[in-house]
Formats: structure tokens, C-alpha cells, sequence
């Protein structure tokens, strides 16, 4: 299945979590994220939130069925204005 990076924004010290949302994985909350992509997935419409670790390996995502959507929860969850993502 081939993926299609959409977007992508580095987090830092700007943009710390709001705590809009809590991911959890295995029953813990996920630790830090670094970055943020927006990717695409070959066949299907929707658009995922992948949330990235230090070594850029995926913590954990959300599925949008809009871009501009992914975008809005990155904003909730982070502060990430629109000028801040890196078209791909």
C-alpha cells in the first residue's frame, strides 16, 4: 500500500500539548511527540494524523475524512497554526 505524506510539522517548545486530547496505548497515556504528519493512504479517502516520536516512529494516529481536519485537531491539540505545516 503505498502512503502519501501530505503535511508535515515539527513540534517544539511553541507547541505544547493542550491536553484537548489524551492518547493512550496499552493503558498508558503516549509519551512525547516530535512530529506531526498527514498522510494518505493509498485507496482510501480519508486522511491520518500520525503522531511521531523522536526517532520518527508512529506513537499512534487519528483518522480524518478532510485535511483541512487533520490540520484543525493538530491546532487543538498542539497550537499548530496553518503556516507551520510543511507541504510535502
Amino acid at each position: 500500500m503505498n502512503t502519501d505524506v501530505k503535511a508535515i510539522v515539527h513540534l517544539g517548545s511553541s507547541h505544547p500539548s493542550t491536553g484537548y486530547t489524551v492518547h493512550v496505548v496499552d493503558g498508558s497515556p503516549i509519551g512525547a511527540v516530535h512530529t506531526l504528519q498527514i498522510v494518505q493512504y493509498e485507496g482510501d479517502e480519508g486522511f491520518y494524523l500520525l503522531y511521531l516520536d523522536a526517532n520518527d516512529v508512529e506513537i499512534t494516529d487519528t483518522y480524518h475524512s478532510t485535511l483541512e481536519a487533520a490540520k484543525e485537531q493538530a491546532r487543538l491539540e498542539f497550537g499548530v497554526e496553518r503556516n507551520a505545516w510543511r507541504t510535502c
